[in-house]
């Protein structure tokens, strides 16, 4: 199993570069980011996370390709990964085209970590209805796909229609970036099931809850539970949990920093730290 670290970069964390450099270093697999387009003012809708309390710069995170991109040039190994992407808010002519050239100029290293979305306000400036959010991403996914894999690609549907364009370039990845979605429950894990390529769980509870209801997903959608790529996101892993987590088919564990702001003074030692309780799965 793989180890990569997930945390929120703003203008007043370390730098992406710093920050890829610094886990390549050190053998880790992967850097996954948050973003959030913005944030209201007031907040309208509670933080599902842990306490329910908003991670420190959850309103000043990068634009996660820009980021992305700049930690691609920091490394050459390092796996680059959205957690999560609201792909609802998104353009997806405009999206597929950042997407693949973040993903040819990188040397094929995205994962594209994907979600629904938990702030209601968040989601409707960009003029999509939270009740249609599920449906607006699984279209702009679809869609996203169609024009990778379509030299003229068309998609029509009841968000996304458009017939016969040219998109250029197409991704280094074939068919696409692994898509993976952090969802629960029995519609999540059936959505992660019929249009993604894996399921991403936050947390040793989800996981656990969600496993049967991925079994049964597959079975009924007739799918080998061994295609679907499994990430998970654990804030605090242990040796038990490591293990349980991969006996049980995830590929790769996400330590989630989002409560930690890395800045130049904390880098070195949080990852040290980290290091040192993981340091069974690195590869420097």
């Amino acid at each position: 199993m793989d180890i990569g670290v997930m945390t929120l970069l703003t203008d007043e964390s370390s730098s992406p570069y710093e920050v890829a450099r610094a886990l390549e270093v050190r053998g880790f697999e992967s850097l996954f980011i948050g973003e959030h387009t913005h944030m209201p003012h007031v907040p309208a809708t509670e933080y599902p996370g842990e306490r329910g309390e908003l991670p420190p710069g959850v309103n000043r995170t990068y634009d996660p390709w820009t980021a992305l991109m700049a930690a691609a040039t920091a490394t050459s190994r390092l796996r680059l990964g959205t957690s999560i992407c609201e792909l609802a808010v998104y353009d997806p002519i405009l999206l597929a085209k950042v997407i693949a050239s973040v993903d040819r100029l990188s040397g094929g290293r995205l994962v594209l970590g994907l979600g629904y979305g938990w702030n209601v306000p968040e989601i409707e400036n960009h003029g999509v209805a939270f009740a249609d959010r599920r449906d607006v991403l699984h279209e702009n996914l679809e869609a996203m796909t169609a024009i990778w894999t379509q030299d003229v690609a068309s998609y029509s549907g009841q968000h996304v229609s458009f017939d016969q364009i040219l998109c250029w370039p197409k991704p280094l990845q074939s068919p696409r970036p692994p898509a993976l979605l952090g969802a629960t429950g029995p519609k999540g894990l059936a959505a992660a099931v019929a249009y993604f390529d894996g399921w991403m769980p936050t947390g040793y509870d989800n996981f656990v809850r969600g496993l049967p209801l991925l079994r049964q997903a597959c079975e009924a959608a007739g799918r080998d539970i061994s295609t679907v790529r499994i990430t998970v996101t654990d804030r605090h892993p242990d040796s038990e949990r490591m293990a349980f987590y991969a006996e049980n088919g995830a590929e790769r564990l996400i330590v989630s920093k989002v409560m930690t702001q890395f800045t130049p003074a904390t880098l070195d030692r949080e990852l040290d730290t980290l290091a040192a309780v993981v340091g069974e799965h690195l590869h420097p």
